[in-house]
């Protein structure tokens, strides 16, 4: 369940009674919540209410006595099976919510009583609260029969309603209670005060959620209309337009309008400034990606500058076109000779792509072309939209082509201008390499990073004898390192 939080909403400025039993809840639009009480969700928010608000005592055993109440999640049959198996609170998509259970007292009594403040003189509210008779029964047991009335802190009683007898039935079943009230000029608190008329004894039991306040007014029908360019569409990183509109039914005296927009980036909704009309025209400067809802708010006169006082339309999602996405892949590495395959990924709609430069690829115009580079080459991955959108999108993916070394098996260091050194082609390509040779037991006699200056069969500027020597070059390309013998011969 959502924390502890109530409702409230404005409607026509009338005191309003409800018959026995008929719930009158909003047939226009409603605001949004100023407070909902939703008991709160998991073990932790399961914890007594606070002192004054209820005369039932808390137990934390899951099948309350009577004159008893808990806090709970889901609720087992209680008292050999003579009640209803509840699953789950009534607060939707509410894990592991909170309701109350209530057994009721002997004697009839106030079960709740709660003070809500911050609310608009002379403005109508809905109240509403959600309740399941627990009990299976067999319509010979006591009903439970509730009356809720909400008064100004002085007791004078604003608006009463009352359930009747609420039956029991087949399966535990969730059913809205609610009515108008209208609160007085310059009045901005009052009183819930919820009383169970039945007494106790077998029956009487309740589960009670979501007690919701809300102002409720006219009814409210908007629309929204996007544009970008030419086109009818919000489309990603480019300026947009919205076009607002909406119809609002009788009920206000003076209505005033407040356009909301949420970007759907976490923050909310955000009055737009300026737009206080009922057809108002939004210019964006840089289209988000996540999209965007508008509602209006209309309230009476002043009171639109009180988000308690109002009462909004639904909401009007606006989609935006993504920009396309190109990701060319990781940077790769390939040996002279051998071929690779590219690694191409895109996003979005009606997308068409090619690589550029078109060197040494099988086939330029898909995302998986085979490359056979025979030099070092940087690929292009272009991605352009055909949804109406201009937007375009592109990343590169460099290919190194290592050199095939070629590593002699012998030299003949003996001062004669020919093959005094050990010349490896291509070596001087990888200038990270590590080089080593070793004697035939094991001690290096050669060893240098990169390959600038050719080893001369020397160790320590003395010339090794004619022999056989082993060598490892480490190209430092993750690549397997190069091993082998060389020969000194003198």
């Amino acid at each position: 369940m959502r924390f502890l939080t109530l409702f409230f909403l404005a409607l026509l400025p009338i005191l309003f009674s409800s018959p026995e039993g008929k719930a009158q809840t909003c047939n226009g639009s409603l605001g949004d919540p100023v407070v909902n009480i939703t008991f709160g969700a998991g073990a932790a928010a399961a914890l007594p209410l606070p002192p004054g608000v209820t005369s039932y005592r808390y137990t934390s055993i899951s099948c309350p006595d009577d004159g008893l109440y808990t806090m709970t999640s889901q609720m087992s049959p209680c008292f050999n099976n003579t009640w209803h198996n509840v699953p789950e609170d009534h607060t939707p998509n509410d894990i592991s919510g909170n309701m109350m259970l209530i057994n009721a007292s002997y004697d009839p009594s106030d079960f709740y009583i709660q003070r809500v403040g911050g609310l608009c003189g002379g403005t109508t509210y809905e109240f509403a609260a959600w309740v399941v008779n627990v009990l299976r029964g067999n319509g010979n047991t006591i009903k439970p029969n509730l009356t809720f009335n909400i008064e100004s802190t002085s007791g004078t009683i604003l608006g009463t309603y009352n359930t009747g007898d609420i039956p029991e039935t087949p399966s535990a079943t969730w059913k809205q209670h609610g009515f108008f009230f209208t609160t007085l000029p310059g009045v901005e608190e009052v009183v819930i005060r919820l009383t169970n008329n039945a007494p106790g004894g077998i029956g009487n039991d309740l589960a009670l959620d979501d007690i919701t306040f809300r102002a409720c007014g006219p009814t409210i029908t908007a629309e929204s209309q996007p544009f970008s360019g030419n086109n009818n569409l919000l489309c990603e990183g480019e300026i947009g337009t919205v076009q607002l509109d909406a119809d609002i039914s009788a009920g206000y005296i003076s209505p005033s309008f407040q356009w909301q927009m949420n970007s759907l980036d976490g923050t909310g909704w955000k009055d737009i400034v300026g737009a206080t009309q009922a057809s108002y025209t939004l210019e964006i400067p840089i289209v988000n990606r996540e999209g965007y809802r508008f509602r209006l708010a209309v309230a009476e006169g002043i009171n639109i500058n009180s988000p308690n006082c109002r009462v909004v339309s639904d909401s009007l999602f606006t989609e935006v076109k993504a920009k396309p996405t190109a990701d060319a892949g990781e940077d790769r590495v390939v040996m002279e000779g051998q071929s690779i395959t590219l690694n191409g990924k895109v996003t979005g709609d009606n997308l068409t792509y090619f690589w550029s430069p078109g060197y040494y690829l099988d086939n330029p115009d898909i995302l998986n072309p085979v490359s056979s580079p025979t030099e070092d080459v940087t690929y292009t991955l272009n991605v352009m939209s055909d949804d109406g959108c201009s937007s375009t999108a592109v990343d590169e993916v460099s290919i190194r082509v290592l050199k095939k070394l070629v590593v002699p098996n012998a030299f003949t260091p003996n001062a004669d201008m020919v093959n005094d050194f050990w010349s490896i082609a291509a070596l001087e390509t990888y200038p990270d390499a590590r080089i080593r040779v070793f004697n035939r037991y094991g001690q290096i006699v050669f060893q240098s990073v990169g390959y600038t200056q050719q080893w001369d069969g020397s160790f320590k500027g003395e010339p090794l004898p004619t022999g056989v020597y082993y060598y490892v070059i480490d190209l430092k390309t993750d690549s397997q390192p190069v091993k082998g013998s060389v020969t000194i011969i003198r």
